[in-house]
């Protein structure tokens, strides 16, 4: 068994079974009525329609983050900042007293609801890691 879908960390247990923990909440708050809605939590997040998304999927772990979504008419305009777990310490067992590696995401998407089920958009992701951002000098 070397991984378990939607799972980060995870150990076994018996002969034939697995443990692992899940963490997940949020808040949720209108920044203005109607039109601008603020998420903060830990949880697993999700863009785009249909089973799933090449986009942003709810299928990996869960992770701390940031939403801000804002709608006026047909315009939606959504900004996710999330802090990641390093893809090399994932899947795998508990790792113990050590320290995980982070990574961080920003996503900005702007989408316009053409007619009731037409949606057109644009999306721009950007995922780094801390010590790219020393390198560039941005400390």
């Amino acid at each position: 068994m070397g991984a378990v879908p939607g799972v980060g960390w995870w150990r076994k247990f018996d002969s034939t079974g697995f443990d692992y923990f899940s963490v997940k909440g949020y808040i949720n708050t209108n920044l203005v009525k109607n039109h601008t809605n603020a998420a903060f939590g830990h949880d697993k997040l999700f863009i785009g329609n249909g089973y799933r998304s090449l986009i942003l999927s709810d299928f990996a772990k869960e992770y701390l983050f940031l939403r801000l979504n804002s709608h006026i008419g047909p315009f939606h305009y959504q900004n996710i900042f999330a802090q990641l777990h390093n893809k090399l310490t994932l899947p795998g067992p508990l790792p113990g007293n050590s320290l995980v590696p982070k990574k961080y995401m920003a996503i900005h998407r702007a989408s316009v609801l053409i007619k009731k089920r037409v949606e057109i958009g644009v999306t721009e992701m950007v995922v780094f890691d801390r010590a790219s951002w020393v390198t560039a000098g941005l400390r």
